[in-house]
Order: structure tokens, then sequence, then C-alpha cells
């Protein structure tokens, strides 16, 4: 493997090359990375504030819209509330913010996985939903990040362990393109070769996997504390509404 990182990311040839090694021989987010290194080799570090604006405001109005349903989405409570929450939970000795909040390969998971919850709701409610694009969404969220696609996956074995006889098919079909999805992020060839660089046997190999696998698991929590943020909001805003949001929720 060519590891000389001195060289230039130029063309679409050396973009699959580059991905292609770190799949290998790195870790399996080859599909975060290469959006990353798309970006930064064809559109410059230029348009990297402005992707990333936007993918904030994404994130933020997808959290909003996951949470707060029809005319209580108005209300500029939640909205003020959770940009408050989202840009102060995340303090940093050497900054602003945590890394993931402002980095592109953090973000998009985020907004992945709130664009899977929303598919996801309307499947399970039977409105109109194209299969092939749940799917499509399901199996980018999968092979995402290790932080969102593992206990995410988890997550809806149970769901679908415990809603059987309320699951129907494009329920399944996209919770199996998940499940697809993390697979190829968690076999990736490279995580072996990491475990094996650092010269630990098998059982410490897995042992340091499933506890960087948790301390990343650990990291998704403060936008569970936003998603609460916003459903107080709404209680404040409409008490009687709210409630009947809460007994919708699984």
């Amino acid at each position: 493997v060519d590891n000389d990182y001195s060289r230039k990311v130029e063309t679409l040839d050396d973009l699959i090359e580059s991905q292609t090694n770190h799949y290998l021989y790195t870790n399996g987010r080859a599909v975060v990375h290469t959006i990353v290194q798309a970006v930064l080799a064809f559109g410059g570090w230029e348009l990297v504030p402005w992707i990333l604006s936007l993918m904030m405001i994404g994130t933020l109005i997808a959290l909003i819209f996951y949470c707060y349903p029809g005319k209580m989405r108005e209300n500029p409570l939640p909205w003020v509330l959770a940009a408050v929450v989202w840009l102060m939970m995340f303090p940093s000795p050497d900054g602003a913010f945590w890394r993931f909040i402002f980095a592109m390969n953090y973000l998009y998971p985020m907004l992945l996985c709130l664009v899977f919850f929303m598919i996801f709701r309307r499947l399970r409610e039977g409105k109109r939903c194209h299969v092939a694009i749940a799917a499509i969404v399901a199996f980018l969220t999968g092979w995402s990040q290790e932080g969102v696609s593992v206990p995410l996956s988890g997550a809806m074995l149970i769901y679908l362990i415990v809603r059987w006889n309320k699951v129907n098919r494009n329920m399944i079909i996209t919770v199996i393109a998940l499940w697809l999805g993390t697979l190829l992020l968690l076999v990736a060839p490279g995580n072996f070769v990491k475990v094996t660089n650092l010269r630990v046997t098998t059982f410490e190999g897995i042992r340091n996997v499933a506890m960087d696998w948790f301390n990343l698991m650990l990291l998704w929590v403060p936008l569970f504390w936003v998603e609460v943020t916003v459903c107080a909001a709404a209680f404040v805003a409409d008490r009687k509404r709210s409630l009947l949001l809460v007994k919708e929720y699984d």
C-alpha cells in the first residue's frame, strides 16, 4: 500500500484508490470519508464552511420536524432552544465546539440518522414513502459511523422483535438495508488490520474495539438531550398536544 499522504487527490481515480485503501487498511467509514475527501479535493477549503453550515441547518430542521409535528413547528421556542442547546452542549478545551458538531464526517451520520427516523415513522404509519428511497437512506445510515449505526441497528432489531405484529414489509426491507450498511462498515478489512497493527491478542483487540464503539456511542448522547429539550419546549408551548404526541411515540 502506498502510504504517501503527501499525494493530492486530483481525479476520480485518485479518490477511488484512496478510499479503497482506506477501507482495506484503516477502517470501514468509506462512504463518509469519500464525501469529505471529494469536497476537499474538488471543491476546496472555501466550500467547506458553506457545506457545514447547510448540514448544521439541515440537522436542526430534521430534529425539529422529527420531534415537533404539524403547526407546532410554527412556535419559535423549540427552534431557539434546540439551536442554543445544540451549540452550547459541546464545550471543548481547544475550541468552541466539539469536533463532531462542525466536522462533516460527524454531521453527515447525524443528519442521515434523523432522516432515517422520519422515513421509518412514515413507513410505520403506512404513509406514502418509496421503499427504494427508504432502503437507500437506511443503507447509507448503516454505512456511515459506528457510533450511530451499531446502536441504531440493535435498536431496530429490538423494535422488530417487540412490535413484530405491527411490522410491514417495507419496514423490514428498510431495516435489512440498514443492517447491510452496518455490516459493510464493521467487516471492513481495515478494522482487523488496525487491530493487528496494535500488536495485541485477539481478545484484547475485540475488547479495545468494543470499548471504542462504546465510547463513540456515548458521544452521541448529547443528540438525545437536544431531542429532550425540543420535546420539553413542545410541552411548555402546548401541553395538551404534546401529551398526545408522547402517546404516539414508541
